[in-house]
């Protein structure tokens, strides 16, 4: 994927069903390339969050799709 960060904050994040899981609220840059790797997604109201590698999503129609599976959620800090 090649995409700078600043173009994935703020981006729809689609899950395989078709549905919006949430707006991308961080992404993290890998140490060696300064590529973005991951991203977390802000769930909701309770303050949950699901953190995805970027490189198994695709940037598609505007939006990030992230496979079954590749999203975990844990709780905010």
């Amino acid at each position: 994927m090649a995409t700078t960060a600043g173009e994935l904050q703020g981006m729809d994040v689609v899950m395989p069903d078709g549905s919006t899981l949430g707006k991308v609220e961080n992404v993290y840059l890998g140490d060696d390339s300064g590529t973005p790797r991951w991203a977390t997604v802000k769930i909701g109201v309770l303050g949950k969050r699901s953190v995805f590698p970027l490189a198994v999503s695709k940037k598609e129609d505007g939006v990030l799709r992230v496979p079954s599976g590749k999203a975990r959620i844990k709780n905010a800090p």
